[in-house]
């Protein structure tokens, strides 16, 4: 039997499965938390003086190690997503909700995982360059992706308004740029995807030109 190409009802089962949104929510936090040790480890033992002796443009040693983070984290993000797709199959096949993984959406939507996690690896790493110390950093970084977006939505209650602002902050619009639907009030794939580059773009952008 030929799975179909367009399986709405189990579409919306894999998007609303707990474990999806779980999964992309500590993955992200790992891959920032690693990111931020990445460098923030070379400033604690005081590596990065060797590495600013090779290269001694600051900017140019973080964009290197940009380069390395980033496909690492691409790679894992593609390769996680790839392992949930299967795990959930089994779970979806007894009541005829399991799809085919050429459905419309779900490759983009597995691509669109690895870009995700590239993105917060890039913005922890940003943040690691820039406070130059690891706990700093880490607590800087979870408290931008869990914490704020967490006291928007108590304000929310208040003014709609934090709410709407909450729907772009990094792990938010994260969520919505690797979902195969979003919901109606939520930017679409497309918006979240000119978002979510923005975040590490003005981390970098905001890094100090000095050395160590």
């Amino acid at each position: 039997m030929v799975k179909s190409r367009r399986p709405p009802q189990g579409h919306r089962v894999f998007r609303k499965l707990p474990g999806r949104a779980a999964g992309i929510a500590i993955a992200q936090f790992l891959i920032a938390c690693l990111a931020v040790m990445q460098i923030g480890s070379e400033y604690g033992i005081r590596m990065i003086s060797t590495t600013l002796t090779v290269v001694p443009r600051r900017i140019t040693a973080i964009l290197a190690k940009t380069l390395v983070i980033a496909g690492t984290s691409f790679i894992v993000g593609v390769v996680a997503a790839l392992i949930l797709y299967v795990a959930v199959q089994p779970m979806l096949e007894p009541k005829d909700l399991d799809y085919a993984i050429t459905a419309d959406g779900v490759i983009p939507s597995i691509l669109r995982t690895g870009a995700f996690l590239t993105m917060i690896a890039i913005l922890g790493l940003g943040i690691g360059a820039m406070l130059r110390n690891s706990p700093g950093a880490i607590m800087t970084t979870l408290g931008l992706l869990l914490v704020v977006p967490i006291v928007l939505a108590i304000l929310s209650g208040h003014n709609e308004l934090f709410m709407d602002i909450s729907r772009y902050l990094p792990s938010n619009a994260g969520m919505d740029f690797v979902a195969i639907e979003t919901l109606p009030e939520h930017p679409n794939q497309g918006q979240a995807g000119l978002v979510m580059p923005g975040w590490p773009t003005l981390d970098l952008i905001g890094q100090p030109e000095d050395g160590c």
